[in-house]
């Protein structure tokens, strides 16, 4: 979504499930046999604007909130703190209201400040780092510059990816054990930021890095 405008005021937007509720209430066009349970989106919503909430009253003391944030996991926490980016560079403030039948409106406000805050309470704790594992082929390996890795993409024009890696925390044993062209598994860390064009952008940081090539073991 992309919003522009002159002048001052507001903007007012009025956003509604683009998903079917019955693919999610009743799959397969099957009823069922109790009470059926809430669309995703909806409690989804909920979740989003409850999280929100308490970031704007800071009625929960810091470690309840980072919690609450590990539970509902690196991507979520990832989409907010690309919400508070935007709103913190932006300068302006946002105003929310979740409505569905039957249930109470959801409303909340953030202000640049409160955005500023989430911010730097997601970066801080690093509360929207993933671990994953990444699988290829070594191409440089430096004590100053990130490595390059190369990795398998079926979706790119010649079915491979280069990553950049940081490798702060591999010891320079482990990378003197290495050489390029080494197949390798990296268990790192990724983050995902929004950038100003829309793209998004993943930065790796390397854990440990374990060689897949027979010919000779890594260090330990």
């Amino acid at each position: 979504m992309e919003l522009s405008g002159a002048g001052t005021g507001s903007l007012a937007l009025s956003i509604a499930a683009k998903p079917d509720p019955e693919a999610e209430i009743s799959p397969g066009g099957q009823d069922a046999l109790v009470s059926p349970p809430r669309p995703l989106v909806d409690r989804a919503s909920e979740a989003l604007i409850g999280v929100m909430a308490q970031f704007a009253t800071r009625d929960a003391v810091d470690d309840t909130l980072a919690a609450t944030l590990t539970l509902h996991g690196s991507r979520f926490t990832s989409a907010l703190r690309n919400l508070a980016d935007a709103i913190a560079r932006g300068g302006f403030d946002f105003q929310a209201r979740w409505e569905e039948p039957y249930f109470p409106t959801q409303r909340v406000t953030w202000t640049t400040s409160t955005a500023r805050d989430a911010r730097g309470f997601i970066d801080g704790r690093d509360l929207d780092a993933e671990e994953t594992e990444l699988a290829g082929t070594l191409v440089t390996i430096s004590n100053r510059e990130r490595w390059l890795l190369d990795t398998a993409d079926p979706d790119s024009d010649d079915g491979v990816t280069t990553v950049k890696l940081s490798a702060t925390n591999i010891t320079d044993e482990v990378a003197r054990s290495l050489s390029v062209g080494d197949e390798v598994t990296v268990h790192a860390i990724v983050k995902t930021r929004m950038q100003p064009d829309g793209r998004t952008h993943s930065s790796y940081q390397a854990l440990a890095v374990e060689r897949r090539s027979e010919d000779r073991p890594a260090a330990e």
